[in-house]
């Protein structure tokens, strides 16, 4: 799923010229949507591969799941945060904020121009940073209801009824329509504000908890389940009321995503979950943190004029996507990997033979961005 949300939020960032049909310039622009899928996927995969080690943390195992987060996101971010500054450096134009990209803070900026400064995509890595530490706390909670999933349905649609509730105190007080550079806009507290975005990661969690309290579940149901959520992503996507409104900030695409994912889950060998299972599209999956945080700076370099006419567009957006394409595949089998199991062995007190097992090909799945995950402003 993550390179699909990756490719959305690479849509909304290509140039799109006029003569493209209306509804497909609408779909590509409500790409940041990705931004809410990679956060739900993250609480997902996190309570799938954690929760029972984390449901009573120990000292040894709260220091290894902060190393593997660690290894699993600084070493790329600060390899693509490089690239994307470097022209910076040459011409004078890095400042002392530097620093906040560094270390992953430029989230927390009330200034969107802050925030997405040098490589726009990097402001999401500071949410995933502050998820993972609010994973160990929610965690032991969150436990308590893994046999009991009725509740967790009562959290998860309890989560999706507040941030819709706070959507619409946003529109009724007529901050949402503030300019997303405002600081009260409901751009920055709905979407690039680190708390707003607990309510996706919960709900991912209560997602995966819920399918490990009744595995018995009909195949069906979870092939349903992929189809509505997926058909309802697309609808939101492609509905010019919802683009850049505050319901397409979060709360638009945090429920079909839950119920997509929640899908896969129940269903993982039917249906969509059977194409994404394909060894091409697992690479991709892999490769998809690599390509979210060099797509930007890689389209600053291939940028193209000129071509206004829909075939001529078509072919220099194909271009661009191969090139970038082939780029992540090489951060990450190159860098990516090697760093992060250079890492884990270097920082991780367990024993060698755990860590090795735990970067071997039976690991369980890295959670994404990892956005995961995102995107920069919209038309930036």
């Amino acid at each position: 799923m993550r390179i699909l949300a990756a490719v959305g939020v690479f849509l909304s960032h290509v140039h799109t010229p006029d003569s493209v049909w209306a509804p497909v310039r609408t779909f590509m622009a409500a790409g940041y949507n990705g931004v809410t899928l990679f956060f739900v996927l993250s609480g997902f995969v996190l309570a799938w591969n954690y929760g029972e080690r984390l449901s009573r943390p120990s000292v040894q195992g709260l220091r290894s799941f902060a190393v593997a987060r660690l290894a699993r996101i600084y070493p790329l971010y600060l390899l693509a945060l490089l690239f994307a500054a470097s022209p910076a450096f040459f011409v004078g134009g890095v400042t002392r904020d530097l620093w906040l990209h560094v270390f992953a803070l430029q989230a927390w900026h009330p200034d969107v121009f802050q925030a997405f400064a040098y490589n726009g995509p990097g402001w999401s890595i500071g949410i995933e940073f502050f998820l993972y530490g609010c994973f160990p706390i929610l965690m032991p909670v969150m436990a308590r209801l893994r046999h009991r999933p009725v509740a967790l349905v009562y959290l998860a649609v309890g989560v999706g009824a507040a941030m819709a509730l706070l959507s619409w105190w946003f529109v009724a007080t007529g901050r949402a329509d503030l300019p997303t550079t405002d600081p009260d806009s409901a751009h920055r507290w709905l979407y690039r504000t680190p708390l707003s975005r607990l309510g996706d990661f919960v709900v991912g969690m209560a997602c995966a908890l819920f399918i490990q309290a009744r595995p018995q579940l009909p195949a069906r149901i979870g092939v349903r389940a992929q189809v509505l959520g997926s058909a309802s992503i697309v609808a939101f996507m492609a509905w010019p009321r919802v683009l850049f409104t505050a319901w397409s900030w979060d709360v638009a695409c945090m429920v079909p995503a839950a119920l997509l994912l929640w899908g896969l889950g129940a269903a993982p060998g039917s249906g969509l979950a059977r194409l994404l299972r394909t060894p091409v599209m697992v690479l991709l999956g892999e490769a998809s943190f690599a390509f979210y945080l060099f797509h930007v700076p890689m389209l600053q370099r291939l940028a193209y004029t000129g071509v206004d006419t829909v075939p001529g567009w078509m072919f220099a957006t194909a271009m661009q996507f191969v090139v970038i394409t082939l780029v992540a595949v090489g951060a990450h089998v190159l860098v990516e990997r090697p760093a992060q199991r250079w890492l884990r062995r270097v920082l991780d007190r367990r024993p060698r033979q755990q860590v090795a097992a735990a970067d071997g090909p039976l690991a369980p799945m890295p959670e994404p961005l990892n956005a995961s995950p995102v995107s920069a402003a919209p038309g930036q």
